[in-house]
């Protein structure tokens, strides 16, 4: 019996190799490219690296309830997917010198985005998604959320008791974060068909031990009412990790492929590996449902910053594929650690939206704050915000030094922790520093800081240990995080958006030292009693919640346009524009009154007129400080008259309009020699409406028309055409948040 199973082991892989084979060759026989070979079969089928010795497996022996046919077909997709993604960025094959991947994400040719079990209708969306050719209604196939609890079990031999506290672990904070419950059922009464009546989602989440980490998205539709989610003892490494695994299973894509991600970091697609595009595909409004919750570089759902890196040039040389928008916020990709707000904030929204009565909030949530599941009195707030509607600092009790609120005026003040002593692991420090309105903070950090025994400063790697600057004028959106940083003079002063800034310190582990920073305040926009109108400012924001459109294109079928009496039921397909109305916020600049925003900083308006020859021509610059004018009454220039009242806006929207006033000398020798003096300033700023600026416009017009007399098949024509086009600025203005402004004016 030993012999003849040993005889077996070794004939099953020739079976399965040699039906590969027939498989492939039936599939190009049937005129089907398949860019697939044995060779790329076992290309990739390592685990990724862990404490346990790798060894090369077959496809079959993975226990992810997918068969050969499936896989194969989804591999065959991947590949047309990369092939589309090289044709996207027009990528050639070895087009730079690459040895090897710089992360450890190895995962089989079946598996998308490093851990995502796809199912093939799953595949065949993403591939078909963006090519408009394809002559194949899509039917989108939804995830599907689960009805509480969801099960979960795993094979009592296959975990040591630490290894299942890691799994219970991760669950037990997840349930803590959200209203989802789990409930753990012993692993043989799998197979009790009459116990299974119970479970209300037909499938039970199995863990086990497989290649890697990988999940499948939300709830699958299981032949044998097992999902399998793998928990290789490297997954545990992280405390965040298996976290990341169940964010798939509650429904969560990886962040990075959001339709909004272009706006909050770029893909350098020419440092990804080679044959791995297809992992950083950029999905459709059309399959991502947000529920207006902002772009999230900090969630755990993240790409690092080093995903599918290649290494370059025979070396270790590695570049970033992923590069933030805002480069301070780069150290918070791709963290392994915790569930952000924003994740436990989208996890509540599509599983606990029913929970509780929203009267029962008296008050609007502050900072993306949301009605607590579990207390439906008060608001769940980010990381640092407390009291019942996220208006406070968050208080950490524990705490041996001091933090909390603080108001900053224009004396500098400095907050320190841990800069000459060692902190520990669990470490929480929040200051809420608040100001004036019209001014913001500033925040200088002095020396070294945030230190710890596996440090390093390449600003690619994710921080164990950060302290981190939220700055925006949204404090749950995530900052800027700092740690490992030697001689840290050289790091610039962060800046607040608005009047309030949110410090964090948190330690994951032990660490050698904390950090230390000087924290000012400071007017912006021209406000101030010292302001002066030679000069130029940085601009004030505020923060503006907007209606927006999330749009996507979706192919319909429709009838032909056809004069073919005997053709009645011709059908064709065309891309179809749709949309959704989303919540999109956005900063807006402004300045004080006498100045106004050029793009970049507050700058003082400057008019000059000419007058009649008998009078002197002068120059002024019109600046009314709203802290201190007097200029409108009384006479603030020995030898003057008053000033008249203001003219009427010679335009009364657009951007163009300008106002005047004027003022006469009535003793030449205290005036310098002039008689005269006019004074302007800018006027109608904010936008028309579409019927009151009218200019000239072009655009393309596809015209669909029958290709011959003798064909059914329509042709698309492409021209130009010029019409009538009622625009919002006056020519060379542009909008800029809600008001019109000089185009490249300096």
């Amino acid at each position: 019996m030993i012999g003849s199973a040993r005889s077996l082991q070794h004939i099953i892989p020739c079976i399965i190799y040699t039906g590969l084979l027939i498989f492939i060759s039936m599939q190009l026989c049937n005129g089907m490219p398949v860019d697939i070979s044995v060779e790329r079969l076992n290309e990739g089928f390592l685990p990724p690296e862990s404490s346990e010795k790798t060894e090369a497996f077959d496809p079959l022996e993975i226990n992810d309830g997918q068969s050969l046919d499936a896989k194969l077909k989804i591999m065959k997709l991947l590949s047309e997917l990369e092939k589309e993604m090289e044709e996207k960025f027009r990528r050639r094959k070895n087009h730079t010198k690459i040895n090897a991947t710089a992360t450890p994400i190895k995962a089989a040719p079946y598996i998308f985005e490093g851990d995502i079990i796809l199912q093939p209708e799953q595949a065949l969306e993403i591939v078909e998604r963006g090519k408009r050719r394809q002559k194949r209604k899509l039917h989108a196939k939804k995830v599907y959320l689960w009805k509480l609890p969801i099960w979960y079990t795993f094979h009592p031999n296959e975990y040591n008791k630490m290894e299942e506290n890691s799994i219970l672990e991760s669950i037990i904070i997840l349930e803590k974060l959200t209203c989802i419950k789990f409930k753990k059922i012993d692993y043989h009464l799998l197979l009790n068909s009459t116990f299974q009546l119970a479970n209300q989602n037909n499938v039970t989440i199995n863990f086990t031990k497989d290649m890697g980490c990988w999940s499948y998205i939300g709830r699958r539709e299981a032949h044998n009412g097992v999902q399998a989610l793998s928990a290789a003892p490297n997954c545990m490494v992280n405390e965040g990790s298996l976290l990341h695994e169940l964010g798939h299973v509650i429904g969560f894509w990886h962040e990075h492929s959001r339709p909004d991600r272009d706006s909050h970091i770029n893909v350098e697609n020419d440092s990804i590996e080679e044959g791995k595009l297809f992992n950083f595909y950029k999905s459709s409004w059309q399959n991502v449902e947000t529920k207006n919750v902002s772009y999230d570089v900090s969630s755990i759902m993240h790409y690092s910053a080093t995903a599918f890196a290649a290494v370059q040039g025979g070396g270790t040389f590695v570049k970033p594929t992923l590069i933030a928008r805002d480069v301070r916020l780069q150290r918070a990709l791709g963290q392994r650690q915790e569930f952000s707000f924003y994740d436990a904030k989208l996890a509540n929204l599509a599983y606990c939206q029913d929970v509780c009565d929203p009267s029962l909030l008296a008050k609007t949530c502050l900072h993306d704050g949301y009605q607590d599941p579990k207390n439906c009195s008060r608001c769940r707030c980010a990381d640092g915000l407390g009291g019942d509607y996220c208006e406070n600092v968050q208080i950490h009790p524990q705490s041996t030094v001091k933090s909390g609120e603080i108001f900053v005026s224009d004396k500098p003040i400095m907050i320190s922790a841990y800069t000459t002593s060692d902190y520990r692991k669990g470490t929480k420090l929040s200051w809420l520093f608040k100001t004036e309105p019209n001014k913001n903070i500033k925040l200088t950090f002095k020396g070294d800081f945030m230190m710890y025994y596996n440090c390093t400063d390449d600003p690619n790697e994710k921080c164990r240990d950060y302290v981190e600057v939220r700055y925006y004028h949204n404090l749950a959106n995530p900052g800027a995080r700092f740690c490992c940083f030697n001689k840290n003079d050289k790091t610039p002063p962060l800046l607040s958006e608005g009047n309030q800034m949110l410090v964090l310190m948190r330690a994951f582990g032990d660490g050698k030292k904390g950090f230390e920073a000087e924290v000012v305040s400071e007017y912006c926009g021209g406000y101030g009693q010292n302001s002066r109108r030679d000069q130029s400012y940085m601009p004030c924001s505020r923060l503006i919640k907007e209606t927006c459109q999330q749009v996507w294109e979706e192919r319909e079928e429709v009838s032909c346009k056809t004069w073919y009496t005997w053709a009645p039921d011709c059908k064709t397909e065309v891309m179809v524009k749709k949309s959704r109305p989303a919540l999109c916020p956005r900063s807006t600049y402004y300045c004080s009154d006498g100045f106004f925003f050029d793009g970049q900083l507050c700058v003082g308006l400057t008019s000059t007129f000419t007058l009649p020859p008998s009078q002197t021509t002068h120059t002024v610059t019109f600046q009314d400080n709203k802290l201190s004018s007097t200029s409108n009454v009384l006479y603030d220039a020995v030898g003057w008259t008053i000033w008249s009242s203001w003219s009427a806006c010679s335009a009364t929207c657009g951007g163009c309009g300008i106002q005047t006033r004027d003022r006469t000398c009535e003793d030449s020798q205290l005036c310098g020699g002039k008689t005269y003096e006019r004074e302007a300033k800018q006027c109608g700023l904010q936008p028309c409406d579409k019927d009151k600026v009218s200019n000239k416009c072009t655009r393309e017009i596809e015209k669909q028309k029958l290709c011959s007399p003798l064909s059914m098949d329509i042709c698309v024509t492409t021209y130009t055409e010029t019409y009538d086009c009622f625009g919002t600025c006056c020519a060379n203005y542009k909008i800029d948040g809600n008001s019109c402004v000089p185009i490249n004016k300096r």
